[in-house]
């Protein structure tokens, strides 16, 4: 008979695995994420069949997280620049908030472990997104560029300012407020000077 599944040992071992990868990269051995999650090696291949499946279901995990609490702060009443401005406000406190969830992503966003149909499945839920985005770039300098360039480069932009906002806390609102505006003229459309 198969041992049963308890959806708070699952998290457990994803939030164990996201601290372990944060601080020893995805080479971590999952003897060592069993051991901080509290559950026994054996336990771990309960919930995640092999470690290539575990990295997986934490990459959508992390995506899953960050797109919800993106999703919960956007005002879709609010004009263009008020909702992409909370997007970006939501983005950056979760990467200071939660650094290890944070350089977990980012090591698993590049790694060749992670399937396409993972990749996909962690685009699910950001069309709303990616429309407020091309609507933003739509005149702006970058009309032309496929949205996921775009997404890439406000991407990098809001590392950089996550990374500022951590090294600075007593001045992360204005880093923060800084990258949104460079993020902003990066994409939006130019009033002509008169």
């Amino acid at each position: 008979m198969a041992r049963q599944r308890d959806e708070e040992k699952r998290l457990a071992i994803l939030s164990a695995a996201a601290r372990v990868i944060a601080d020893e990269g995805l080479s971590a051995p999952t003897a060592k994420i069993a051991r901080a999650a509290g559950v026994a090696d054996g336990t771990l291949f309960v919930y995640f069949s092999n470690k290539d499946v575990l990295l997986n279901d934490l990459y959508l995990h992390l995506k899953e997280e960050l797109k919800a609490r993106v999703a919960a702060s956007v005002s879709h009443e609010a004009d263009l620049r008020t909702q992409l401005n909370g997007i970006w406000k939501t983005w950056t406190d979760w990467g200071v908030h939660e650094p290890a969830k944070r350089r977990a992503l980012a090591q698993l966003q590049v790694s060749d472990k992670i399937t396409a149909d993972s990749r996909a499945k962690g685009l699910d839920g950001v069309a709303d997104m990616l429309a407020l985005v091309r609507r933003v770039s739509g005149q702006g300098p970058m009309r032309d560029a496929p949205v996921m360039f775009i997404g890439a480069v406000m991407e990098a932009m809001a590392t950089t300012t996550i990374d500022f906002m951590s090294g600075e806390p007593e001045r992360a609102a204005a880093f923060c407020d800084w990258g949104f505006e460079a993020m902003w003229g990066a994409l939006a459309a130019k009033t002509p000077v008169t």
